[in-house]
């Protein structure tokens, strides 16, 4: 697919779909301020911000959403972006003061801390990184797929990009409103849990080896990981073994039964179901 960039009533929408031989460097800019709400389905991005003499770095990697506020006014952006995986991103762009009046009367936003971005202190404002729940990957694929030309290519687009914002927006609010509230001081501690998760997809530890290795008691691991990524322990794991054997398959590097047991399941058929439940076609129709 490429690179495609959609301008549809308020929004600007940025779809990258491609594979590179060698990783790349680019700068990013943008000629006015803009809310930015990104999501990641594949590939791993370096992004270096320069605002005067400061500098910052974030790192955006496969199953994560992201939000910032931007202002060309003395901002640098370089991205990064490897070559490790295929470059699958979805962006969509709003300008500040056409989503100021989209969330004017929600006090739950304006008290969480997405308010840092509808009142920026600088230049560049990083929001709130989160997992991607199963119906921002939905609405994703169907913006990557799209086939449609014209007005209903327009109309679908338009469609999906304020699904994936409404999405978005409930995920920041149910964790701001979460009676399970996570301490800054676990936070760590659970990104430090998904990471032992996804480096062992195939055999990854137990709920008990889990709370051991990260020094979480029980119910801090499995409520702050809920309240934190938007989904419990392995219905987040379950949730990424499906995108690695997507990954996996479509790249061509496996077939379907060869992903299947990279990833874990011991059953042809329980991956079959487990993959339509989530992407509403079998594995083996990837590619045709």
């Amino acid at each position: 697919m490429g690179v495609q960039l959609h301008k549809i009533k308020d929004y600007t929408i940025l779809i990258e779909d491609f594979e590179l031989k060698d990783s790349i460097s680019k700068e990013v800019t943008m000629d006015r301020e803009m809310v930015g709400f990104v999501f990641y389905v594949s590939g791993t991005l370096s992004v270096d911000v320069k605002i005067n003499k400061s500098q910052h770095h974030f790192l955006k990697k496969t199953g994560h959403n992201s939000s910032f506020y931007y202002s060309p006014h003395d901002t640098v952006v370089q991205h990064q972006i490897s070559n490790r995986q295929p470059l699958k991103k979805v962006s969509i762009f709003i300008e500040p003061a056409k989503l100021h009046l989209l969330l004017q009367s929600d006090d739950q936003i304006s008290k969480s801390k997405f308010s840092e971005i509808l009142n920026p202190d600088a230049p560049f404002v990083e929001g709130i990184n989160l997992l991607m729940t199963p119906k921002m990957y939905g609405a994703t694929q169907e913006i990557l797929n799209n086939q449609y030309t014209g007005f209903s290519k327009d109309l679908l687009l338009e469609s999906n990009a304020l699904g994936l914002i409404s999405h978005y927006f409930n995920q920041i609010t149910s964790i701001s409103s979460s009676p399970n509230k996570v301490y800054s001081e676990d936070i760590d501690k659970l990104h430090f849990a998904k990471e032992l998760l996804l480096k062992e997809l195939d055999n990854p530890p137990s709920l008990a080896e889990l709370s051991k290795l990260t020094g979480l008691n029980s119910f801090k691991l499995k409520s702050g990981f809920k309240a934190l990524f938007g989904m419990p322990v392995y219905r987040y794991l379950q949730d990424q073994r499906l995108i690695k054997s997507y990954e996996l398959i479509e790249s061509g590097k496996m077939n379907v039964q060869q992903a299947s047991y990279f990833v874990g399941y011991n059953s042809l058929s329980s991956f079959s179901n487990a993959f339509f439940k989530k992407y509403k076609f079998r594995p083996s129709a990837i590619g045709k």
